[in-house]
């Protein structure tokens, strides 16, 4: 499974759609629709968009042993600390707490550190000033 989109509009007051796309064991192309919790690494689970509008998609993944919803969780989580940076960035993720890490040991001093794996680190104050450095200029 893929995302594929995030789709917002003023009227849903912050609120997010993604948009996923999967292929079936028949070759057959689905796509699924949920809404994201604030942090943008997760899908909503208690209020569901797809089990309100997909049902027949979800019961076809489901007969094929797939959980839809693990796979939508899957699809979100930033491969690297680049992809990571990127969807931050974006505003896909808006919400920096409890961001993954990569790799690497934890940096002695992790004010203004986001997210690192083993040689380079995301740092900043906001959103809008956050730059990836390597751990040498970080150690500085």
């Amino acid at each position: 499974m893929h995302l594929t989109d995030i789709i917002t509009n003023e009227n849903w007051h912050g609120d997010r759609l993604a948009v996923f796309t999967t292929t079936t064991a028949t070759g057959a192309e689905l796509q699924i629709s949920e809404w994201l919790e604030d942090d943008g690494l997760d899908v909503e689970l208690r209020d569901s968009h797809a089990r309100a509008n997909h049902a027949d998609e979800l019961a076809t993944l489901e007969a094929e042993g797939r959980d839809a919803f693990a796979e939508m969780q899957a699809a979100l989580q930033p491969a690297d600390l680049d992809e990571l940076f990127e969807a931050m960035r974006s505003g896909r993720i808006d919400c920096f707490d409890e961001l993954p890490t990569y790799g690497g040991t934890e940096p002695d001093d992790t004010s203004g550190v986001w997210s690192w794996d083993a040689t380079r680190a995301i740092v900043g104050n906001c959103a809008g000033d956050i730059e990836i450095i390597s751990r040498e200029e970080l150690a500085q």
